[in-house]
């Protein structure tokens, strides 16, 4: 090979970095690449020979065949369970307490005795009606004697008309003042039992605000203790305006079944992940939307014998019996989305992989897609190897 021009060009630049004491290594790379080039003036790469092109094999895959089914609507509702039933215990005459009867927190049964109020004054109050009682049946006996003598001398024409008046009239006093003691009697009685003051309900008793040794007053002012019924224990959870109109237009358009509100059952779900045993029935619906959240309330009881459930537990209640008809799934496995949207690889007629474009709809039975548009029953949706597939690759199907 002739030393050209070129040539004794980079030969000098390289000497020229020997004496500015470039690095070796930089110089090796300067060298390789220089030999490079003027070996292969041309300015192209030393040809390889191309081995022989072979056709892509058919690589195996799994498919998953679509059909029409029969599903649960499902969807999770987000709420949170409350008493069925808040009592706040006052007492209905005055007093001081002095004897409480309950550990804060516990569970209570209707009837059980929870506070008592001195009873002394209201015992006093009674014996005194009784007495009055007494006294009044004494006058009223008196009265009737006087009355049946003035009645005889009348029909011996030897008393006045104004004297029998007089005696009857007395009469009718005294029996009106027998019922008048008799009823204050009865209000001694009630007020004497009103110092001992009950659970009205079976429920959760909470923290004593009131205790042993305070002077309380009947009706107004804070309660003593507060009550809440928890069986049945009430679910609230709110469902959108948006998923109302969605449900609506499905039941019209024949795509979902449901059956009348009083036989839907509702499941719980705790925050843990457990099912409750035991289902819930609705019991009430909002008659209107709330204009600052878009909700609607929907409100369920359920049974709750052992006292599992708290009032203010977080749990997710799922509406059992509306069922979607006609409903094509495939495995979450098989969908891929990216910012163009959701798609999955179907073989077509000539065995070969093609990205089919579908819109997704709801979870279903936590890992797999109902698919609203897109797909068709007897598709055939690959659900393997993903990541190596192509549009156009040839495959070779087994249902997986």
């Amino acid at each position: 090979m002739s030393d050209s021009s070129p040539r004794k060009t980079a030969l000098s630049t390289v000497g020229h970095l020997v004496r500015r004491g470039i690095p070796l290594l930089v110089l090796g790379g300067v060298l390789v690449t220089a030999y490079y080039y003027f070996e292969h003036e041309d300015g192209h790469a030393p040809a390889h020979d191309a081995g022989p092109s072979h056709p892509t094999d058919p690589i195996p895959v799994s498919v998953f065949p679509p059909k029409f089914e029969t599903i649960p609507l499902g969807g999770k509702f987000l709420g949170q369970t409350e008493a069925s039933q808040v009592i706040e215990v006052r007492a209905r005459v005055p007093g001081h307490i002095v004897q409480r009867n309950f550990q804060e927190g516990q569970l209570v049964q209707q009837g059980a005795k929870l506070f008592q109020i001195d009873s002394r004054p209201y015992e006093v109050e009674l014996l005194q009606a009784q007495a009055s009682l007494a006294r009044a049946e004494a006058i009223l006996n008196q009265a009737e004697v006087s009355k049946r003598r003035q009645e005889t001398l009348e029909q011996r024409k030897a008393t006045s008309q104004q004297a029998l008046d007089a005696a009857q009239s007395d009469f009718q006093v005294a029996m009106a003042e027998v019922q008048l003691q008799k009823a204050r009697i009865e209000a001694a009685k009630l007020q004497l039992q009103y110092t001992t003051i009950e659970s009205p309900v079976t429920g959760r008793i909470g923290q004593v605000l009131t205790d042993v040794g305070n002077y309380i007053s009947a009706g107004g002012g804070d309660p003593l203790v507060t009550i809440r019924k928890v069986d049945p224990i009430y679910v609230r959870f709110p469902i959108t305006e948006h998923e109302m109109l969605k449900f609506r237009r499905q039941v019209s358009e024949g795509d979902v079944f449901a059956p009348p509100t009083e036989d839907l059952e509702l499941e719980i779900t705790l925050a843990d992940g457990t099912i409750y045993p035991y289902h819930g029935r609705i019991n009430f619906q909002d008659v209107q939307i709330d204009q600052n959240t878009g909700t609607m309330v929907v409100r369920g009881s359920v049974p709750n014998t052992n006292g599992d459930l708290m009032p203010g537990q977080f749990i997710h209640t799922t509406v059992l019996g509306p069922k979607r008809l006609n409903v094509i799934r495939v495995p979450q496995v098989a969908v891929r989305q990216t910012p163009t949207g959701a798609s999955v690889y179907v073989i077509n007629n000539d065995q070969k992989v093609e990205t089919r474009p579908v819109e997704l709809g709801d979870w279903s039975d936590g890992d797999t897609w109902i698919i609203e548009s897109g797909l068709h029953e007897g598709d055939k949706v690959i659900v393997d190897r993903l990541m190596m597939l192509r549009p156009g690759m040839p495959v070779v199907p087994s249902q997986g």
